[in-house]
């Protein structure tokens, strides 16, 4: 387990998640986030419900902290089929810094 930090520089705000990542930090590791997590990040990140300051995931900057490392991430999340609410996200490590 590793401390996920995600950012929103709009709102200056941030959030540390734990997610499940093992071995080292590298270019294309995917992060799996559940449902919670996503509305937890929603929330800290921005959590008003007009604001256009960020896409579904609430974050809102280039880097963002895998335990000690500074890492760009791409996302998308995902919806149930049945009603439509947040099921999670997938998070890919785009850089490594």
């Amino acid at each position: 387990m590793k401390n996920l930090t995600l950012r929103n520089d709009f709102h200056n705000s941030e959030v540390t998640l734990r997610v499940k990542h093992i071995g080292e930090i590298a270019e294309g590791d995917i992060i799996e986030i559940s449902a919670g997590q996503v509305k937890k990040a929603q929330n800290a990140l921005c959590g008003i419900d007009e604001c256009t300051c960020s896409g579904s995931l609430g974050i809102r900057a280039d880097w963002h902290m895998l335990d000690d490392t500074e890492v760009k991430i791409s996302y998308s999340t995902y919806q149930n089929q049945r009603n439509g609410r947040n099921d999670g996200a997938k998070l890919c490590i785009e850089q490594v810094f």
